[in-house]
Formats: structure tokens, sequence, C-alpha cells
């Protein structure tokens, strides 16, 4: 689940003004979670192609890259210059975070996809500058990188929020 915050201390707000119906209903669905697990991240929109605000997302490709303590600006100036800008020119969207709460230190990034079709063309940083120029980039990351994963997510409307949500 993904919601947006102004700020942190919008929490603060929040924690008081608890929907009595929206308490209970996450108090009947508490008991069928095994874990959870908040995670607080910065957006980095320097280095964002948003998706157009009249766009719904299909899927998403969910990138998590954790990073070595005290590498995080060298992990951000690789995306910025060796990496994201042929996410670019191939014209995806996309949008970056700075993991800075709730779990080790990283970044999160979500590439907008069309359908599953559209991952099977391969990435584009490797269409760009072929398998030996995508492992130089790929290079660049040891010692900065300690481990990523890789989710496809799939937007259902109607359990969703937003622009695209029918509720809203």
């Amino acid at each position: 689940i993904l919601s947006p915050l102004p700020n942190l201390a919008s929490l603060d707000a929040a924690a008081r003004n608890v929907d009595p119906e929206l308490a209970a209903l996450n108090g009947r669905a508490q008991k069928y979670v095994k874990s959870q697990q908040t995670i607080a991240i910065r957006s980095t929109p320097e280095i964002d192609k948003p998706l157009a605000a009249n766009q719904q997302p299909a899927l998403m490709l969910l990138n998590i890259a954790k990073v070595f303590p005290g590498r995080e600006q060298d992990y951000f100036n690789i995306m910025k210059s060796d990496f994201l800008p042929h996410f670019d020119k191939a014209n995806f969207s996309h949008l970056s975070g700075l993991i800075t709460f709730g779990a080790e230190t990283g970044y999160v990034h979500f590439f907008y996809v069309s359908n599953f079709a559209a991952l099977d063309q391969g990435s584009p940083v490797v269409k760009a500058l072929g398998a030996a120029g995508a492992q130089a980039v790929t290079a660049k990351l040891s010692g900065v990188v300690t481990s990523t994963e890789q989710w496809i997510v799939r937007l259902v409307p109607d359990l969703s929020y937003g622009g695209w949500s029918p509720s809203k």
C-alpha cells in the first residue's frame, strides 16, 4: 500500500484523527496479517520521469536496491548519469525514492510498463549500450549495491486509491 505524505509530521495528525469505521475494519483484518513493515521513502524528483496525470499504470516493475551505508550519493549519481537516461530515451515513465526509515539504506524504483509483452523487449540499458556496455554500467554499482530485488506489480483499479480508482 502506497500513501503519499506531505511530511512525516502529518502522521501525528493521522494518529489523532482515526476514523472509527476504518479502525474496526483494520482490527478485523489484522488477524489475517502475518507481518507488516512500514517504510518511508523520500522522493527524488530530479531523476524521475513521472507518468502523465491522465495515464493509468497497468503494470509496474518495482526494483529495490539496497545500498551500503554512506554510498547513497554514489548510487544516485550512477543512476542519474549512467542508467536512467536510457529509460528516459526509451520513453519509460519511472519514479524513484530514497529509503529513509524502516529498512536498510537504498532506493526504490517504479518503472511503469504498459503490458507483460513490453517486458519481453528487455532492458533499455542493454538495448542502448549492448551487453558489454550494460555490463560496464552495472560494474559501477559494485561496492555500492549490496542486493537488489524486482517485483512485477499489477494495478487493480477497484482495489486502489488514486486518480485511476473508481472510488477516487
